[in-house]
């Protein structure tokens, strides 16, 4: 258990500072990569909750036995917190997928009736 525990934090810890890196970046030319990258960890995010689930269920299994209870629960605790951090930061990053991907359609409207407008002076 206390193995897999690490693997996944170091996952959740990697995901977290990748997903933080896009969302500081914050180029909205980058919209395809971001928006490949962000569906990427969505999907290993779901893999890795169900590992981290059996985890969890694991580790209230040795509590019940009295196994290192304070250890265990600060270790899930802290697994805890560090997906609500994740989730909270990809969550942030979808936002802004979302309004980066409206402005790049608002600025396609705009050169689209500015190319328009162009043409018609010409």
């Amino acid at each position: 258990m206390f193995q897999d525990h690490e693997e996944e934090m170091v996952w959740l810890a990697e995901k977290e500072t990748t997903a933080r890196t896009a969302l500081s970046v914050g180029d909205i030319a980058a919209v395809p990569q971001t928006t490949k990258l962000f569906k990427s960890i969505e999907n290993e995010m779901t893999t890795h909750w169900s590992r981290c689930k059996k985890i969890i269920t694991l580790g209230e299994k040795l509590i019940q036995q009295g196994q290192s209870k304070e250890d265990i629960q600060r270790r899930l605790a802290h697994m805890q917190q560090t997906w609500d951090n994740l989730r909270a930061v990809v969550a942030a990053l979808g936002k802004w997928l979302a309004e980066a991907h409206e402005a790049q359609q608002y600025f396609q409207v705009g050169r689209k009736y500015k190319y328009k407008w162009h043409i018609e002076k010409i």
